[in-house]
């Protein structure tokens, strides 16, 4: 039995670079018009620097991006969401209003894990910072 794949492994450099700004057009859009995302981006850079400060490890690290990108993500999806329910009906809808409250639900479950997570990495060294234990 033989295998194959269908990668274009002959995807010029051009072609791939550009297939990457709508993205980018996208996260500025996000950055430059969603309060939330840049709330999140100020605590994005706290969390960061106590973790610089404290010295924290590589998988408190890679837990810290993680539950990161997924507030991240959540709000981006969450902002995509209402940005096309918006364009459906610009009227008071319930059945929009439920997709919108449920979309913004999904970011404030992220944002409450990512919480949690932050209160058990950084607990431990500020406790040792501040009681010497």
């Amino acid at each position: 039995m033989k295998l194959s794949c269908n990668f274009d492994f002959d995807m010029k450099p051009m072609k791939m670079i550009k297939s990457f700004i709508p993205a980018f057009v996208g996260l500025v859009f996000l950055i430059k018009n969603e309060n939330n995302l840049k709330f999140q981006l100020v605590l994005f850079f706290v969390v960061i620097f106590s973790g610089a400060i404290l010295d924290l490890n590589r998988y408190d690290w890679i837990c810290i991006l993680l539950i990161s990108a997924v507030v991240f993500v959540a709000e981006g999806l969450n902002s995509a969401i209402e940005k096309l329910a918006d364009m459906v009906d610009l009227n008071y809808n319930p059945q929009i209003k439920t997709i919108k409250d449920i979309s913004a639900a999904a970011v404030l479950i992220a944002a409450l894990i990512s919480i949690i997570v932050g209160l058990l990495i950084f607990y431990p060294h500020i406790k040792k910072l501040f009681f010497c234990t």
